[in-house]
């Protein structure tokens, strides 16, 4: 069975690089996750946007099924990018 991480997500500005718009509300994003080792595998973790005008709490979970959980730690912050670009970064507050 997947874990489901709750976590805030902190965007990036556009002026710093971010992204243009931030994603709507229920628009499913699935962005990459990266953890510190630099030529490692690359994985997707997928969620529901809220709306971000209310909170930056997210859920989420791998894209698929074979994915390192276990690598995820709480309160560890880890970066989410778009390709090369980076978006976000996230901090872990729980595991379901």
């Amino acid at each position: 069975m997947k874990k489901i991480f709750t976590a805030t997500i902190d965007w990036i500005s556009r002026e710093e690089g971010g992204r243009a718009v931030i994603p709507l509300k229920g628009t499913r994003y699935c962005p990459i996750i990266k953890f510190d080792a630099s030529n490692e595998k690359l994985w997707s973790i997928d969620f529901i946007c809220p709306d971000f005008c209310e909170t930056n709490i997210i859920q989420f979970s791998f894209l698929v099924g074979n994915a390192p959980e276990n690598r995820i730690s709480i309160n560890n912050y880890y970066d989410l990018f778009e390709g090369d670009k980076k978006v976000a970064t996230v901090k872990i507050k729980s595991v379901i």
